[in-house]
């Protein structure tokens, strides 16, 4: 547990490191530590850590999902012993989770609407109702 304070330490105490970002790291750190994170359950805790990051507002958002990665690359590198799962977890973390985030964050901003009928349903009740506003 040491070694993980002093390494997460070592990068929070970078100069261009900003405190609500130190502040940010520790908590998304804090989080997760002792949980069993593996590769059938790294998407629900990735949420998870959006979410904790989403709060601090003065944090901007391309840091946001950089803090988020190398949390989770430091929690896999310290934590995950199994040579088998470390790697998965690593490729995944590296590869595909930056495009995840991206695509969560669209979701999540409804510039990616999964049930499209639900949404042209009510794209044309409010298109049909400005039609109607105008005799």
């Amino acid at each position: 547990m040491d070694d993980v304070l002093i390494d997460i330490a070592e990068f929070i105490n970078n100069d261009n490191i900003t405190t609500e970002e130190q502040n940010a790291i520790r908590e998304l750190y804090n989080s997760i530590y002792s949980k069993q994170i593996d590769a059938t359950n790294i998407v629900s805790y990735v949420v998870l850590l959006m979410k904790i990051i989403n709060t601090h507002k003065t944090v901007p958002n391309i840091d946001k999902k950089k803090l988020v990665i190398f949390v989770l690359q430091k929690f896999v590198e310290l934590n995950i012993t199994n040579e088998e799962e470390a790697i998965i977890l690593k490729t995944f973390i590296n590869n595909i989770l930056p495009n995840m985030i991206d695509t969560l964050i669209s979701i999540d901003n409804k510039e990616i609407i999964i049930k499209a009928e639900n949404y042209a349903k009510t794209f044309f009740q409010k298109i049909r109702s400005k039609l109607c506003c105008f005799g």
